[in-house]
């Protein structure tokens, strides 16, 4: 018997899984799609019609679509935020920051280099210290005047070696720090495809290895490490990794 093979945006949206072919697009390549018990991210990848679908995620309770990351985060890592101090560095319209705030977190200070980043909701928050004009290395007592719980980081485009210095002097001892750790970030501009798509996976292991020890040279000390729910820019993997302040 011959098996009928399609795309996979197109078998969900065949199964009315998505109202159009650009959202299929959307959720393949951001939150992946469990196939046959096997997570996918390729759009054009093509299944049997009778294939076992399942999406991991519609969750939209928050506004930004990098929520997903620290949402896993507090899942598997069994973090709590409340009533909890919380330094959040760069996360992409204050992403982060949203999800402690909705996680109870006592007082958020939000750093970004770019202006009018957060929305007009958390902005208005009394318990979000906005640090939008402030790079980390700048940062200073005056700004962050107590020893926070929680940092949490998410860069787009700065490596994590250069940020966990300057992080630490904020954080109570046993402080827990979860990065997002990005190869493409991490590595040489050989070791990326002309559009920053890492080339080999086999520098993930790699890429690890040498920040859990940068890591380590701040004080950070490694406690776990999962794979990021939705892909990075480029469709890159990315990696959420917890650390705890020695």
């Amino acid at each position: 018997m011959e098996i009928i093979e399609e795309r996979l945006d197109k078998i969900l949206l065949q199964r009315g899984l998505v109202a159009t072919r650009a959202e299929a697009e959307k959720i393949i390549q951001e939150t992946g799609v469990i196939v046959n018990g096997k997570l996918i991210r390729k759009i054009g990848k093509k299944f049997s019609l009778d294939a076992n679908i399942k999406i991991t995620s519609t969750d939209n309770k928050f506004s930004s679509k990098n929520a997903p990351k620290l949402t896993k985060a507090i899942e598997v890592f069994k973090l709590d935020f409340i009533n909890k101090t919380v330094l959040d560095v760069y996360s992409i319209n204050g992403s982060f920051t949203e999800v402690a705030l909705k996680e109870k977190a006592e007082k958020i200070y939000f750093l970004s280099g770019n202006n009018n980043i957060l929305n007009s909701s958390l902005k208005a928050s009394e318990k979000i210290i906005n640090l939008e004009v402030s790079d980390v290395r700048e940062l200073n007592a005056n700004l962050i005047p107590e020893l926070l719980d929680f940092c949490l980081i998410d860069a787009d485009e700065v490596s994590l070696q250069l940020i966990f210095p300057f992080v630490n002097l904020f954080l109570k001892p046993s402080a827990q720090v979860i990065a997002v750790l990005k190869p493409q970030n991490e590595l040489s501009k050989k070791e990326l495809t002309k559009n920053g798509l890492v080339k080999r996976k086999a520098e993930y292991p790699k890429v690890i290895t040498k920040i859990i020890a940068e890591a380590k040279n701040a004080n950070l000390n490694y406690i776990n490490h999962i794979e990021s729910p939705i892909l990075g820019k480029n469709a890159n993997l990315e990696f959420l990794v917890l650390f705890e302040k020695s």
